[in-house]
């Protein structure tokens, strides 16, 4: 059993790896939701357990939608229709330079109901797929090859994050903790990336 102060020196440890790692200025500017999932994640990586790789994916997969939405957060679309919206996200993803034609975007973007990112332009929170595709529509041409430019992977990181954190080909008890370190700090330098382009 765990006492109120291990679990906050728990929680110290983990705030002061993620200030480590993130800088801690960057950190503090972090919205309170990211911070905490992170807190949560780093809690869970220090106490590693195969079943629990999962967790620690949701974990990352609710960052990355919550540092999305933020990055947007104040820009409106308005969509007459949601028939060619998903189609248009995904061009600008083509004319960014992140895949030369649409049969390489992933398919865990070009399947994104419509209807989701809709929502998500209106200021909603839906899926992460909707929230990545609403950054394409509401980001400038600069905004959006400066992403390119900070990171070619960036798109096929946050696809491959929608795929484990379903039921991807891989069986999340196969992760091992050098995966879950992996995964963690592609998940950071994404964040720290949205941050400073958008």
């Amino acid at each position: 059993m765990t006492s109120d102060d291990d679990i906050s020196q728990q929680r110290l440890k983990a705030i002061i790896e993620l200030e480590k790692v993130l800088e801690t200025a960057f950190v503090s500017n972090l919205s309170a939701d990211i911070k905490e999932q992170l807190i949560r994640s780093e809690l869970m990586l220090d106490r590693f357990a195969a079943e629990k790789a999962i967790e620690i994916i949701k974990c990352y997969a609710s960052v990355m939608q919550h540092a999305l939405f933020d990055a947007v957060r104040d820009q409106r679309l308005e969509v007459e229709s949601d028939h060619l919206i998903r189609e248009s996200a995904v061009e600008k993803i083509i004319q960014a330079g992140f895949f030369p034609a649409k049969a390489h975007v992933p398919k865990q973007l070009t399947t994104v109901a419509p209807r989701n990112i809709s929502r998500t332009l209106q200021g909603s929170s839906t899926t992460l797929g909707a929230h990545l595709l609403a950054v394409f529509l509401l980001g400038s041409e600069n905004e959006l090859i400066e992403l390119k430019r900070s990171d070619p992977t960036f798109v096929d990181f946050v696809a491959n994050l929608i795929q484990l954190r379903g039921h991807g080909n891989k069986q999340q008890s196969d992760f091992s903790r050098d995966d879950m370190e992996s995964l963690k700090n592609n998940a950071f330098k994404a964040i720290k990336i949205i941050t400073e382009v958008f």
